[in-house]
């Protein structure tokens, strides 16, 4: 054995000059292979003056979508135009987020949020930012205001987990849906606050229940086709149009989640399994989690005050909050209480108005 590894490393060195071409080869082909990467991640972002050093996430895993920075047409305060629901004939069934500041309502259709995916608000002296995630099904209303400051917020062009990214005009941090923070830039790991007494309704609800409440008017400014949805059959369909870095089957991977964000965690259950006329309890961190659904509407309580929510495939919730995410499992044995005992003791939060 010695014998035959001495011969073989005589040969090699008598061949030297082909060692070092094969070593000059290797070198290059590594070399080359970091350069050609770095440049499509210089490419990738080349639009973007984020301060990429800073984040909580693997930037290989942000997807470029179908469009680029900017290529979304932007939606913003001041130049909305709504009208009342009362002399609007809408289709009566076309759904919509319901956002409710001190007492007065606009509805915004998802048609319309479809093509715009963020649109930046200021009503009655809140600042809120509309977004929406077609991909994931999810309509997050957020507070705008971030450390006493109005933030504007534009689409990237990213999707993170399939899941609508964001970025903010000021820092260009940019900002996941799906876990309500900054994953990139300056701002990384802040968090954006939920708006509290938003919730997803048809326009018949909207125009029988709340006949006064504006409703934003597809006068946009932008010559689009409202009435055609890019991505029609896509909640029906099994499939996912970008990878995931982890799928659990829990539930039906498009099956839609109430998610509940709470301070260090986001609490999950399924909204098509929940009861109604009935009050599902839960403690987390010592705190009593309160529910309940009246109609379409699901109410969540935690020390008598209502806590925001909203709803979003599991794929996409579960993709982003493996390790604070906590999912409740319906327990028939665990109803009490009649649902209309937890909308007497919920109470509004409050949004304070703030200087723009």
């Amino acid at each position: 054995m010695k014998n035959l590894l001495s011969s073989w490393f005589k040969q090699l060195l008598s061949n030297w000059r082909l060692v070092v071409i094969v070593l000059f080869f290797s070198i290059s082909l590594i070399s080359g292979g970091i350069y050609f990467f770095s440049y499509l991640k210089q490419q990738k972002f080349k639009d973007f003056r984020t301060n990429l050093s800073k984040t909580n996430i693997n930037l290989d895993d942000l997807v470029v979508g179908k469009v680029a920075k900017n290529d979304i047409p932007n939606l913003s305060h001041p130049k909305l135009k709504f009208q009342q629901a009362k002399d609007l004939d809408l289709k009566p069934f076309s759904e919509g987020v319901l956002v409710d500041v001190l007492g007065r309502k606009r509805f915004y259709p998802l048609n319309i949020l479809t093509w715009h995916e963020v649109v930046n608000e200021f009503f009655d002296g809140v600042p809120y930012v509309i977004t929406y995630s077609p991909l994931c099904d999810s309509a997050v209303v957020f507070q705008s205001s971030i450390n006493d400051e109005g933030l504007t917020f534009r689409a990237s062009g990213f999707l993170y987990q399939n899941n609508l990214v964001f970025y903010d005009t000021k820092t260009e941090s940019l900002w996941s849906q799906a876990a309500n923070k900054a994953i990139a830039g300056e701002m990384v790991g802040t968090k954006i606050k939920v708006l509290p007494n938003t919730q997803i309704m048809t326009f018949a609800e909207v125009k029988k229940n709340f006949p006064e409440t504006e409703v934003l008017s597809e006068d946009t400014g932008y010559i689009l086709n409202y009435s055609f949805n890019p991505y029609s059959g896509y909640n029906l369909s099994k499939d996912i149009f970008y990878p995931v870095n982890v799928v659990n089957k829990r539930f039906p991977q498009k099956e839609m989640m109430y998610v509940v964000p709470l301070e260090n965690k986001s609490l999950a259950f399924s909204a098509k399994n929940f009861p109604e006329g009935k009050i599902r309890e839960r403690v987390v961190d010592g705190v009593t989690i309160r529910a309940g659904r009246i109609g379409k509407e699901i109410i969540v309580n935690k020390d008598k005050e209502r806590l925001s929510g909203y709803q979003q495939m599991w794929f996409c919730w579960y993709a982003q909050h493996q390790d604070d995410g906590i999912v409740w499992e319906y327990d028939k044995s665990l109803d009490n209480l009649e649902t209309d005992a937890i909308q007497k003791e919920a109470t509004n939060q409050s949004v304070v108005p703030t200087e723009k």
